[in-house]
């Protein structure tokens, strides 16, 4: 009885814990977004790293898509899918995520330290023991719950507040007892879940933008979840964008090898329009330094160059890019086909 109260609070409070977005009350909500949250109440719970996605609600069928059929399904146990959400949160230094998951892996089990470590090690293109694969099947549960991670740290780093619970501080010593329990009652809940149910609420996209690695092809339900989440940032991203800003600022991310030196990678976006500038630091900033992204930097875009749309677009965007390109060094180092 407590956890679904619990579950119940978190939505009234989520889209508190977002910044620079309007997010509208989750109880309000209708057509795709309503349907994306009706489907989230019944098999998890209005989580705020979904929510901050409403103002575009196809980004947020994405998201959910994308971490449903990686880490909350499958046969790989979700003990250890849990310890690689939490390292990989530890390596993109995001509060918020270190926290739910770290709750999620002492309701789950023990900490596997070579998972661990391996999940640290992904944010490097060149990082030592990176070809070590702590697992030898299901390889596509793993890597997907990796790319996933890498995308979501991002897009909680840029919009939530890195609080996990928005309680009053007198409150704050009993928020990671009350997280632990809520997430062991999650994955409890999830235990029964069917791969490939969140397929069905994946807008129509561009299927040439898709990212569709060779690794996710073993299980279908995760490759068409990655295809989907990353045709449909791609497609959402080139009707909100400029098509020229995109192009400069993709040919910069395919050069990125895990360097935190944004100011490596704007500089191969020097011939940019002025009015563009901003965007461009913010995008980059979203690739290789998440953790620095709110505040000043993104005001110099919300509202002066881009709209909330816009810039909640380029935010994804960006980090779907980040991602794909750890979906690609980690299998590749390790002689996975891509």
């Amino acid at each position: 009885m407590l956890v679904p109260l619990m579950g119940a609070l978190m939505e009234r409070l989520g889209p508190q814990s977002v910044n620079a977005l309007d997010i509208a009350p989750p109880a309000q909500a209708d057509g795709l977004a309503g349907r994306v949250y009706q489907v989230m109440r019944r098999e998890f719970f209005v989580a705020a790293p979904f929510a901050l996605h409403a103002p575009v609600p196809e980004l947020m069928a994405a998201a959910w898509a994308l971490i449903r059929e990686t880490l909350f399904v499958g046969q790989a146990p979700r003990s250890e899918k849990e310890i690689l959400a939490w390292a990989v949160s530890e390596a993109n230094r995001c509060p918020f995520c270190i926290d739910a998951h770290h709750a999620a892996v002492k309701a789950t089990g023990g900490v596997d330290d070579k998972l661990k470590s391996w999940g640290l090690r992904t944010a490097q293109a060149q990082g030592p023991g990176l070809a070590e694969l702590p697992f030898t099947e299901q390889r596509a549960e793993y890597l997907g719950t990796m790319v996933g991670f890498h995308y979501l740290n991002r897009m909680v780093s840029a919009f939530l507040d890195p609080r996990l619970m928005p309680v009053p501080d007198f409150m704050a010593a009993a928020t990671a007892p009350m997280a632990t329990l809520m997430m062991g009652g999650m994955v409890r809940k999830q235990a029964a879940l069917a791969p490939g149910a969140a397929l069905g609420l994946l807008p129509s996209y561009d299927t040439s933008l898709a990212f569709r690695p060779a690794w996710a092809q073993e299980v279908p339900s995760i490759a068409e979840a990655i295809a989907g989440w990353s045709g449909v940032i791609e497609t959402m991203a080139r009707a909100q964008l400029d098509a020229a800003l995109l192009a400069k600022l993709g040919a910069a991310i395919e050069t990125w090898q895990g360097q935190q030196d944004v100011a490596e990678l704007t500089a191969l976006c020097s011939g940019a329009a002025a009015d563009q500038v901003p965007a461009v630091e913010l995008a980059l900033t979203v690739v290789a330094a998440p953790y620095r992204v709110q505040g000043a930097l993104m005001q110099g875009v919300l509202g002066r160059a881009l709209d909330q749309k816009q810039t909640l677009a380029l935010v994804a965007w960006a980090a779907q890019r980040s991602a794909r390109r750890v979906g690609t060094w980690v299998p590749a180092a390790a002689g996975l086909p891509v």
